[in-house]
């Protein structure tokens, strides 16, 4: 089924979801409490009007939104819907992580309604238009840096970079060849972006990851989900994303400066990779790229350092007990920071309950119960 075969009048997208949802026209036409000589087969026709209060108790039925079925979200602008309806175009993403996001998603979302949504500090900063995709990229990069006051450096805490922009960001196991993946979500009629690293991947293309899906999220690129796989398409909207990871993890004037100080050190193209790596958090990949296309060094020279594996370039640099302390815990498996502590916030205000805070930590609620009680958060006699 395609997005443009996808029902457009209420009785019909009711049909379809009910198809989906396992619920009866019985189920139906007990919540709807229809007159007398209605029945839910008219409903589902289309021959009996529903009223706003229908929609809403009908929505409660199938579990959606009830923007969903009036019309106001898009049916492919929810991923939970999507994914009942099977219309979600990511087969490079296994359906236990698109399940997983549109949990993250339905959090995000209640936990919106109670504390409110958080402002972006780049309010008012425009990303750059310009033709080239891969000058834009450039502009934008920069323009986030000083949007944030980030000056010059080293990113330190990208993710929580990414999620103070309003990108809650998480970390799960991916099939080879997937870097990530963020979805664009609608559910409330709202857009909102979540974003999903692969744990699979070594912490600094982890971080060029998570660059290349900030970008994606602030240019508001179509698709409800984008996927970030090895090999790079040749469209505007990939190559504007690698040029702003590149310079927003590595901007272009901090590289003037680390090349000369390692010509003035007269050290290696080597040991020069390795130090842009540990100390930019950037893959080995995206610096020999950034080496290559500022013209500090040859395709060829490139092509030598790309031969040897990490742990000698870190060895030859005495950066390898570094790398390996920067590395571990680099396949962990990890929830939203900003989801975590937005639920803790909550539960302590008695919103949510203690099993929304065992989702989003990915532990039982046993366990995070006692934690909760040990740390002083809970009543050890109550604990929702």
């Amino acid at each position: 089924m395609s997005s443009e075969t996808l029902p457009s009048s209420p009785a019909a997208r009711i049909a379809l979801l009910l198809d989906r949802s396992g619920t009866t026209e019985d189920e139906l036409a007990r919540v709807l409490a229809l007159p007398a000589g209605v029945s839910a087969r008219e409903v589902l026709a289309g021959a009996y009007e529903l009223s706003p209060s229908d929609l809403v108790v009908v929505a409660d039925l199938l579990d959606v939104p009830v923007t969903v079925l009036s019309g106001h979200v898009p049916l492919d602008r929810h991923l939970g819907v999507s994914l009942r309806l099977g219309t979600v175009d990511a087969p490079q993403v296994p359906d236990d992580a698109l399940r997983y996001a549109d949990e993250l998603l339905r959090c995000k979302d209640l936990l919106d309604s109670w504390l409110g949504g958080q402002p972006s500090p780049l309010a008012g900063v425009d990303m750059s238009t310009h033709r080239f995709a891969k000058t834009a990229g450039l502009v934008s990069a920069q323009r986030v840096r000083d949007g944030m006051d980030l000056g010059e450096g080293p990113l330190a805490d990208l993710v929580g970079l990414a999620e103070q922009l309003g990108y809650p960001v998480a970390f799960r196991p991916l099939p080879a060849g997937v870097h990530g993946f963020n979805v664009r979500d609608e559910r409330e009629g709202v857009v909102t972006r979540l974003i999903i690293v692969s744990t699979l991947d070594p912490w600094t293309r982890q971080r060029y990851t998570l660059a290349h899906e900030v970008c994606h999220g602030l240019y508001d690129d179509s698709g409800q989900v984008s996927v970030d796989l090895v090999e790079v398409p040749d469209v505007l909207a990939e190559v504007r994303a690698e040029s702003f990871a590149r310079h927003f993890l590595l901007p272009a004037s901090a590289l003037r400066q680390e090349v000369a100080q390692a010509r003035a050190e007269r050290v290696s193209l080597s040991v020069l990779t390795a130090r842009l790596m540990v100390r930019w958090g950037i893959s080995r990949e995206a610096v020999l790229r950034a080496l290559v296309d500022d013209q500090f060094a040859s395709p060829a020279d490139a092509d030598n350092v790309r031969s040897r594996l990490v742990g000698h370039l870190m060895a030859d640099a005495g950066l390898l007990e570094r790398w390996r302390e920067l590395s571990a815990g680099q396949s962990e498996p990890s929830g939203s920071p900003l989801l975590v502590a937005r639920a803790l916030e909550g539960f302590s205000r008695g919103l949510v309950g203690v099993r929304m805070v065992a989702d989003l930590l990915g532990q039982d609620v046993d366990a995070t119960r006692e934690q909760l009680v040990a740390r002083g958060w809970a009543d050890p006699e109550f604990v929702p």
